[in-house]
């Protein structure tokens, strides 16, 4: 009698299944690598990214060379050009952390959406890739993109080199921490892009988690140390907990805050660290710390992503009641009830004359009342957080949050606007209205309205933050009213032009990149080119750089913001006349200042509005349409 056959092993299908061939380098990288490179986009990306560290090695030689300039003998000058390498590292290592962090959220935000919503997503199901096998090809066609353009600056840290002065060891952390942050910010867009139905409010999502991850957590982590300073007086844990206990202070050590932001841990690689922990255990950390984060979000991601398979089969999503008879069922060896979808009665809705306006200022911010809920206990736990640990007639309190909530409100109406129209062709109803009777001015007007009022939730919280300061009078009242001219501006002016990118391009991640670049551009390369030019290069007179600053001042919001903070903050009692609000050049009172608001809020409106008005006009050109 012959033996039985031995029972296969599972091993060697899991080792081919995690084969590095297949699992990142499969059909779909290949794939989307051909696509990659028979886009225009792409190689302009690249060019421009060329371009930008091509103008900061020149500012930065520029730099030096004025400092070995005013040095009149030739061992002084030589000894200043020594400098030119660390000044030149330092500079590209920040530009390329810069630029691949804030690409990577952008590149992978709708690697997934965007095919679920295209509807090419079931096709995957035919095939013999796992979920994992295809995040994993996702993310790293994506990455690729962007090993690119690191490697653009590559021959620049090798041939500064020859100048001496930098460390092998500076370079290899500083390159550690921008691979493992853009691995990082991919993996968390992707794993939105297989949560979210629009590549925007995946990308708008990735960036609010990376804000928390790289801000929240050292912020949180040095407001649990001041709590635990105030409260236990530096007390050690045998104290509170016992003998038992190890002889550790009941604080977090420092390179645990600091390893959860990767800018922080660029700081002491290119500056070195005042806190005295050891530079190589900070990036070190970093790097471990954000390919973890990573490994998290992708295995997050192939799981939502078998979620949406499965429901995409037609099987529908089970309660936990359902789940739970389902396996009381399986368990007593009868057969699982038919699970069919709840009915949800709805009340009748009217339209109206107004269909598009109608059916946008419907769309909510949350798809489910859950990530409400979740968002609200988030924010309300931080605040108390916040409020235990430091106390709320200091500055920090006030003028923190307020920086990060600008940020915020920049990043989510230069990506939430630009996906009306665009969202529209990506899911073939464009043709539908544009056969309808609504004008185009309806058409827009609807968009633009609906984009503004989904953008709520960021600015009632700063608001509702700032009116608690107000509360136990430790700012003036007038702050609030400031702080609402200042965030509309911004979000009319990028929900104009969003709508505009909307319509003139035909993918949504296009027409967001596209505004989004606008707002980097005005608000970020314009106030450092300006501060370099005019501050470290000394190029042009006196008057000219003042009148240039107050330019640059007069359209930046989040300036506004910290000015307007720091202005009424401490002055609960005082008149609005008495305030004192300092600007570049000179200083204004309460009421200049709101007037100084109005107008740069009309400016701002303006530009939106122009941006809606060429919507209006070139409605029929990018779209077709006749009159």
């Amino acid at each position: 009698m012959s033996d039985a056959a031995p029972k296969p092993s599972r091993l060697v299908p899991l080792v081919r299944h995690l084969d590095p061939r297949v699992l990142f380098f499969g059909p779909i990288f290949q794939k989307d690598m051909r696509i990659s490179g028979r886009k225009l986009g792409v190689y302009i990306g690249r060019a421009s990214f060329a371009l930008l560290l091509a103008a900061v090695i020149t500012i930065a030689f520029v730099s030096v060379l004025q400092d070995t300039a005013r040095n009149q003998s030739a061992s002084a000058r030589i000894q200043a050009l020594q400098g030119v390498a660390p000044v030149f590292v330092i500079s590209v290592l920040w530009v390329q952390f810069g630029a691949m962090t804030l690409l990577a959220p952008v590149l992978t935000g709708g690697a997934i959406c965007e095919e679920r919503r295209a509807q090419t997503l079931p096709a995957l199901l035919t095939t013999p890739l796992s979920p994992l096998q295809i995040v994993c090809s996702k993310g790293a066609s994506r990455l690729a993109q962007l090993l690119i353009i690191g490697l653009l600056s590559l021959p620049v840290l090798l041939g500064v080199r020859l100048f001496g002065g930098v460390r092998a060891e500076t370079v290899l952390a500083g390159a550690s921490i921008s691979i493992s942050a853009t691995i990082m910010a991919a993996s968390v867009g992707l794993f939105f892009s297989s949560r979210a139905a629009r590549a925007t409010t995946a990308t708008l999502a990735a960036y609010c988690t990376l804000i928390l991850l790289m801000a929240g957590l050292p912020l949180l982590g040095l407001a649990l140390n001041a709590f635990a300073m105030s409260q236990f007086q530096g007390a050690r844990l045998p104290e509170l907990l016992g003998p038992w206990a190890p002889d550790w202070p009941l604080r977090i050590p420092d390179t645990a805050i600091f390893v959860s932001s990767p800018p922080v841990a660029l700081g002491a690689v290119s500056w070195g660290s005042d806190q005295g922990v050891p530079v190589r255990s900070i990036w070190v950390s970093s790097t471990v710390f954000s390919l973890l984060i990573s490994l998290i979000s992708v295995g997050l991601a192939s799981l939502s992503l078998r979620g949406v398979m499965r429901r995409s089969l037609g099987a529908p999503r089970l309660t936990r009641a359902q789940r739970r008879t389902r396996r009381k069922a399986i368990a007593s060896g009868e057969s699982p009830p038919e699970a069919s979808a709840p009915l949800r009665s709805r009340r009748t809705r009217r339209v109206g004359d107004l269909p598009v306006l109608w059916r946008e200022i419907r769309q909510s911010l949350f798809p489910t009342r859950a990530m409400l809920v979740a968002s609200v206990l988030g924010v309300l736990l931080i605040e108390c957080v916040m409020l235990l640990a430091i106390d709320i007639d200091e500055l920090g309190l006030a003028i923190t949050p307020v920086i990060i909530g600008m940020v915020l409100i920049l990043l989510q109406a230069a990506l939430l606007s630009s996906s009306g129209f665009s969202s529209e062709r990506e899911t073939r109803t464009l043709d539908v209205l544009l056969t309808s009777r609504v004008s185009p001015l309806q058409l827009v007007a609807g968009k633009l309205l609906g984009s503004v009022r989904r953008q709520w939730f960021i600015p009632l919280v700063l608001l509702a933050h700032t009116a608690l300061i107000v509360a136990f009078r430790h700012a003036h009242p007038i702050v609030l009213v400031h702080l609402t001219i200042v965030m509309l501006g911004p979000i009319l002016m990028l929900s104009g032009t969003g709508v505009f990118f909307g319509l003139r391009f035909r993918k949504s991640i296009t027409a967001s990149s596209m505004n989004l670049l606008l707002a980097l551009l005005l608000w970020l390369v314009w106030p450092i080119t300006v501060g370099v030019l005019f501050g470290a290069l000394e190029i042009g007179g006196h008057d000219f750089g003042e009148f240039i600053a107050n330019v640059t001042m007069f359209a930046h919001p989040v300036a506004h913001a910290v000015v307007t903070v720091l202005g009424a903050h401490g002055e609960f009692a005082e008149r609005i006349t008495k305030l004192d609000y300092e600007l570049v050049e000179g200083d204004l009172t309460g009421v200049g200042w709101t007037v100084y608001l109005v107008c740069a809020f009309l400016a701002q409106a303006f530009v939106g509005l122009m941006g809606a008005l060429a919507s209006v006009l070139c409605v029929g050109r990018y779209t077709g349409r006749t009159p």
